[in-house]
Order: structure tokens, then sequence, then C-alpha cells
């Protein structure tokens, strides 16, 4: 099995290739001798920039199995990605703080004693094994992880690397051992192997030298293997997180259209946003760059236009939804929902004589403009505008980065970014909204030739009626852009990843990825195992069968001939 994955790697940069092959055959066995020799013998593999192993469970992690055979410096290019906390629990009573101001502050101490209360209590449990420390134990567990170590590392984060350029960020990283020791993550670069879990591995990954990445759409990735354990296990994983992102990036988006609406007419924008720096004046002269002002006035023009077509100048307010209320709790606030089979519509309509804008439910064509038009149109402009801004950051940080003067400071594109958002007026949470957007490049109208048929997944609108704002209806857009076969494309377009699992090629479209699909978008870069791969691997697991043929019996006793398991009085008895 290992030379068909050394085949593989050798001879493709990019795809995917499914490696199907029975449990307990000796699959991550394979996997981890391809490692060693890829950090023993990097001569073999010229064009794999990086490899990285990704599993559903930390248990999983073969890591200390990979170790074992590998010497010091072979070992030092190992990277095991956990949770920023679990690094601080283990290292934090180990690691002394050199950094006066670090050590006496109120972040440090309480987080120090959270952890040293922690393996006091583990401890004890060792001896005593009592409920209550068990308790204790995962309370504390709790309080550090959500609590102590965050605001620890929001201390550090404000004091030396907030408003700080990423060489600043770097001396400061390379002079204090301690934070390496803390937080390795910040290293994450430098490693030839990483160890991480699949949520991980799709969550944004912050080093603190520049703005949160994904790993399978970043340079992280690129001309990498990443092998992808019990593969078709990890689409739940990812369809979870994709769903909890979803939810979590509720927006009330006709508020949010108001509000940059309002910034672009009214807002005198500052002259220093407006200059094209001299990285990008040639490409405004050649046609391949558009100044940052042109930006501004087509998207001002562009937003005038909706405004004026939807009347947004009036408050939505939904009229005469079906109003029957069965709950527990009464908190004033009610959602209307209407499904796909039953042939209704909600239409926007005018209402002069009261002065609002109608959401009406009909089960037929009706005057008026359907809402998801209305919506649609809405975030084209959101979502437009927010890739202008990132192309305003872009030339912004150019900008700045020219006239600071020296080349040992360096203006990041993150700050960049939240300079321009910043000037908008928008809360905290409008603002994370579209840094989101930003990161992800997750833009409705992203429909380029890559991404025309892909399947984007889906966005639905929500219309809350509350007591607590009676005059007006609040509508929420969630937007479930991504799809775990969507995440799997993009990673597959720019490195090589290999699923390994007995049932990865099992076609399930619930309990393994859209194989044909899959198929289907990637053509040459989908992978097929060698007929000459699969018959070697065959004969080998014959081989290993025939070895405990005959040697092992089953002897077959029945445990519960009371149906003391299915009847809980024969249990009592």
């Amino acid at each position: 099995m290992q030379k068909t994955l050394e085949k593989t790697i050798k001879s493709h940069q990019q795809g995917l290739f499914l490696l199907e092959a029975p449990t307990g055959f000796g699959k991550t066995t394979a996997v981890l001798n391809s490692i060693r020799d890829y950090l023993q013998n990097p001569d073999k593999y010229p064009n794999v920039k990086r490899i990285c192993f990704v599993t559903n469970l930390i248990t999983n992690l073969p890591y200390q199995g990979l170790l074992n055979g590998l010497s010091q410096d072979e070992a030092a290019q190992c990277f095991q990605a956990k949770a920023n906390y679990e690094h601080v629990i283990d290292k934090l009573l180990k690691t002394p703080i050199s950094n006066n101001e670090v050590r006496n502050s109120k972040e440090y101490n309480d987080l120090y004693q959270a952890i040293e209360s922690y393996f006091a209590l583990k401890k004890d449990l060792n001896n005593s094994n009592s409920i209550g420390a068990k308790r204790s134990i995962t309370y504390l567990h709790q309080r550090i992880s959500a609590e102590c170590e965050p605001k620890f590392r929001r201390y550090l984060e404000s004091q030396f690397f907030y408003n700080k350029s990423q060489n600043e960020r770097q001396a400061f990283i390379k002079q204090n051992g301690w934070f390496r020791e803390l937080y390795p993550i910040c290293d994450l670069e430098k490693y030839k192997v990483v160890f991480l879990t699949t949520k991980k591995f799709v969550l944004p990954i912050y080093t603190f030298l520049r703005m949160p990445f994904y790993a399978y759409i970043d340079s992280f990735t690129q001309d990498s293997v990443v092998f992808i354990d019990e593969f078709d296990s990890t689409k739940k994983i990812l369809l979870d997180q994709i769903v909890e992102d979803g939810i979590k990036d509720k927006v009330d988006i006709v508020s949010l259209f108001l509000k940059l609406h309002f910034a672009l007419q009214n807002l005198t924008i500052p002259k220093k946003l407006l200059d094209t720096s001299q990285y990008n004046k040639d490409k405004v002269e050649s046609g391949r760059w558009f100044t940052t002002e042109s930006h501004f006035s087509y998207w001002k023009k562009i937003f005038q236009e909706k405004y004026d077509a939807y009347n947004i100048n009036y408050i939505m307010k939904s009229v005469d939804f079906p109003n029957n209320k069965s709950f527990i709790f009464d908190d004033g606030k009610q959602f209307n929902i209407v499904k796909d089979n039953s042939k209704k519509y909600i239409y926007t309509k005018l209402n002069e004589t009261e002065a609002f804008l109608s959401l009406i439910n009909r089960n037929m064509t009706s005057e008026g403009t359907q809402i998801n038009e209305v919506i649609h149109d809405l975030r084209y402009c959101i979502d437009g505008l927010t890739d202008a801004l990132n192309k305003v950051a872009n030339n912004y940080m150019h900008f700045k980065n020219e006239h600071l003067g020296g080349a040992s400071t360096k203006f990041t594109l993150e700050e960049a970014i939240y300079t321009v958002l910043d000037v908008l007026n928008l809360s905290g949470d409008e603002k994370e909204y579209l840094f989101e957007k930003i990161k992800k490049e997750d833009y409705s109208f992203n429909n380029t030739d890559d991404h025309s048929d892909m399947r984007r997944g889906f966005n639905y609108t929500e219309i809350e009626d509350s007591n607590y704002h009676d005059a007006k209806s609040v509508v929420h857009n969630f937007n479930f852009s991504n799809t775990p076969e969507d995440i799997l494309l993009k990673l597959a377009k720019q490195s090589l990843v290999i699923g390994i699992s007995a049932t990865a090629n099992v076609p399930t479209c619930i309990n393994n990825y859209d194989l044909k699909y899959l198929n289907h978008k990637l053509g040459d870069k989908y992978i097929a195992i060698d007929n000459e791969d699969q018959q070697r691997i065959k004969e080998e697991y014959l081989r290993m069968q025939a070895l405990s043929n005959g040697k092992y019996k089953i002897n077959i006793q029945t445990i519960d001939e009371l149906n003391c398991f299915s009847d809980k009085e024969k249990c009592r008895e």
C-alpha cells in the first residue's frame, strides 16, 4: 500500500485519490511510513511543500506513532495543532514568563490559578475517585477553555499584537520563547508535517501574524498533500460546521443595506483612502485595476437604484400572516416560515396610506415584488460593495506601506480591511459579518467558470415579528454558502487530497460525499487507483488473511436467556 501512496504522490500535485482497504489492513501505518519517507528523503518529493494529516477525533491522531520513528531534527518539523487552551493547559505551569507586566496581570493570574486547581483536583481524583472531584474538574476545564484562556489571549493580543506591524509581531514572537511555548500555532507555517482534527482544518486558523485564514483555500495547503483519515465520515463534521457558521452569521439584511447606503450617500471618504498606491497605478492605467473613487461612485449609484426601486425608505411590516401561537414561553416573538411546496409567495407592496412597505403572504401571483427578488438584489449590493471594500483595503495597505518610510514596518491587510470597514460606522457584529465574507470570498455573485455549476449551498430568509418592534418586521438572511463537496473541490484544486477509509468508495450521499459529483467536477484530477496497485493490495490482504485462518475459534454463548436486557421486571428479579 505504501508503494501505491508513493507513486500517487510523485505523479500528482493536485486532485483527489481515494485509498480503500479493509479495516485492520494497515492504512494508517502506510500513511505514517509515507510521511517518514517524505521527512527522511525530501529529494524524492521536490514538489511537496507540506503534508497535513486530518482526522475527526484528536484521539485518532497517530502523532506519537509518527514521532517514534523520527530523529530529533525530523520530529522538530512536525506539529500537532490543538485548541489554544489545550496547549496552554499543558504548558503554563511549566513555562516561566519573562515579561513582568504579563506575569502581574489579572488575566494571567486568574488563568494560572484555574490551571493549578485543575491539576490539583486531577491528582486528588487518582486517590479518591469522588463524584464531586470529577464535577469540579469538568467545571474548571470548561472555565479555562471558555473564559480564562480566551481572556488571557485577548490581553496578549491587545498588548503585543493589536495595531502592530507584521515585523513587530514577528519580533515579539522571536524574542519571547514563553509565548511560542504557550501558543505554538504562531509557528504553524514553518512545519513540514501538520496533524489536526477535521474541525480545526475547516475553521479559521489564526497564527497571530496575519489575518485568520481557511486552510482549504489558503496558500498554506498549496502544492501540499492532505491525508484525510476515515474520509467518508468527515462529511458530517464539515456539514455541521457549515450549518453552525450559517446560523451564527445571522444579519438583518435590510438594516445593513440601509447603513451602507447611508454611508455611501452621506459620508466624505478620507483622501488617504482614495489615493491610488504606486503598486496599483500601472494597473489602473492599463485597465486592470479600478481606483478607490470609482469603486465608491459605482456602488453609490447601484445602492441608490435599488433603494428607489424597492421603496426601502419605508419600513417593512408583515400583514395578515397566520398568527397561530403555540409555545411554552411567550417572548413576544413569532416567525413566519413558508414551505417550498406550499405554492405561497411573500410580496412587498407599498402602503402609502399607512406609510409602510407591507409584506403579504399569497398563494398566487399578486401585485408587488416577491421578497426573494428584493433580498437577492440587496444581497448583491452588499456583496458587491464588500468585494470592492476588499480591493480598497488592498490598495490602502500598499499606499500605507509606501509612505511608512522604512522596510522594518509593515501595515497588514487585516488592519487595512478593518480600517476601511470602520469608516462606514458599522456595528461590531456587522463589521465581523463583512470581514468573514472577505475571508471566505463568500459573495452571491461569485459564479465564475470555476464555480458556475458548483453546489453553492443555500440561503433562506426569516421574517421576525415581535412586540418589541411592533411597527416593523425584521428580515434576517441566513447564508449557507458552502457544501462539504464544495470545500473538498477547492482543496483538491490546489493540493493532492488522499482519502483513506474502508468505505471511501461506497456511493451514498448521506454517509459519504457525492462521489459522482466530485468525479464530474474534478475530471482527470479525480484519480483512480491503477489495476496493478489494486491487485497488489488485494494479494497483500489475502496473504494477511491466510496467516490467521484456522488460528482463532469463536465460541457463542447466550447471556440473556431471561430477556433481562429487554424486560425490566425480570431484570429487577
